[in-house]
């Protein structure tokens, strides 16, 4: 992505999407040790504090993971997309234009970084008057890194 040329018609305003995802890593022998048998449930007794000692002593415990052993639950991506809006002879907003997505295991401060590599390389450098937007989900590490990468970008 860092060799790939910059587009030559840059648009008006500058779009820039990015979100986290968690890419599932269990194994199918960890799948299958997931999926055993139900638990009995609990006798229903007639108040609820034996009802609920009765439905903690059928949980069981849960093996503690030792050191060196990770979670299968799933492992962090960040996707960044961006594209460009350019505004027709009647006004209106046409686009997307050049819109590439990237997706990496990277720490998010990498990901943002580049976001801000190629803000630059498409004509929206630090500084610049042109528009650019900014559209994050509700991750606040998302938004404090690009609110000080891209201090003058309005957020979505």
């Amino acid at each position: 992505m860092e060799q790939a040329q910059a587009p030559s018609d840059a648009g008006d305003i500058f779009v820039i999407e990015v979100d986290g995802k968690a890419t599932p890593t269990a194994t199918e022998a960890a799948l299958k040790n997931r999926r055993g048998k139900r638990r009995p449930q609990p006798l229903a007794w007639g108040c609820a504090r034996h009802r609920g000692q009765a439905k903690r002593a059928c949980r069981g415990t849960k093996k503690r993971r030792q050191p060196g052993e990770k979670s299968t639950h799933g492992r962090s991506m960040t996707l960044v997309v961006m594209y460009t809006l350019k505004r027709g002879d009647e006004g209106r907003l046409h686009g997307p234009i050049n819109t590439p997505v990237w997706g990496s295991y990277a720490p998010r401060q990498v990901m943002l970084a580049w976001a801000r590599r190629q803000a630059t390389t498409r004509g929206f450098p630090p500084g610049t008057a042109k528009r650019i937007h900014i559209v994050v989900d509700g991750e606040t590490c998302l938004y404090d890194g690009l609110a000080v990468l891209l201090p003058q970008a309005t957020f979505a």
